[in-house]
């Protein structure tokens, strides 16, 4: 079993409060970094279950505010079992937070097989550019483009072929497959929505820690033509937002033009 991607998420910590995340990061009052070993014991169990998968999304929240991410890549990496089972490692991060010295030890000691994208949020994305480059690792500089919607978050009641299509047309469920607190989920939208509670759990997931057939429950879901989730999510429709702000959390300051170069 070959799949495209997917997201492990090693914190729901962020510096950062975007409308509109498709991680609905916002909607945590109780944000955690997760433990390590434990997502080391959840991404082998997975590992252990499929044949390939090329890409590897290290996500949050902000992935680089969980400082104990350094033990986490060298287990990942150094394991030569694992580490011809997955393609690359991609870390996404919003370009605010600087990753402590062992992370970057880690980054540059497997830069063959880590990348990590940064976002472009001018002057703000200039010191973690700087220690990157600085160390020799492997990363990639984005423009923040437009912002798709997500929609209200209720319930669209949207019929059966509605569903389908949505889910064809979508490629979160094509490529952001996403394991949290130990439960691999279709999507991210649908991996947080269902753990903040924000709709109903129908169910479609893979228990990594209790699945007894772990292989075959891993291809029904990525063979699912619809989750519920997709009745909460708008992400499909590419409705875009143009009025994206972002809060910086500890600097209490409101970013009103995402764009802007300051």
């Amino acid at each position: 079993m070959i799949l495209t991607g997917v997201e492990l998420v090693v914190t729901e910590k962020c510096n950062l409060n975007c409308d509109g995340c498709t991680n609905l990061i916002p909607h945590y009052s109780d944000p955690e970094n997760k433990d390590v070993n434990q997502l080391f014991e959840d991404l082998s169990i997975f590992l252990d279950a499929i044949d390939y998968v090329a890409v590897l999304k290290i996500m949050g929240g902000e992935p680089f505010l969980n400082r104990n991410l350094s033990s986490l890549i060298n287990r990942i990496c150094s394991n030569h079992i694992y580490a011809r089972e997955f393609g690359k490692i991609l870390f996404i991060t919003n370009g605010t937070v600087v990753p402590d010295n062992k992370t970057v030890d880690m980054l540059k000691k497997y830069r063959n097989k880590i990348q990590v994208y940064v976002s472009d949020y001018g002057n703000r994305s200039n010191k973690i550019e700087k220690k990157l480059r600085e160390n020799s690792v492997v990363f990639l500089k984005y423009q923040n483009s437009d912002w798709i919607n997500i929609g209200n978050l209720k319930n669209k009641n949207r019929d059966i072929t509605t569903l389908k299509t949505f889910n064809l047309n979508c490629s979160n469920s094509k490529y952001c497959s996403t394991i949290l607190d130990g439960k691999l989920y279709l999507c991210q939208f649908q991996a947080h929505g269902v753990n903040l509670n924000l709709f109903p759990n129908d169910g479609n997931f893979v228990d990594l820690r209790e699945s007894y057939d772990l292989r075959e429950e891993i291809k029904k879901l990525m063979s699912l033509e619809y989750i519920q989730a997709c009745n909460y999510c708008d992400i499909p429709l590419g409705i875009v937002s143009c009025k994206r702000k972002e809060v910086i959390k500890d600097k209490k300051t409101t970013v009103a033009n995402f764009n802007e170069k300051d």
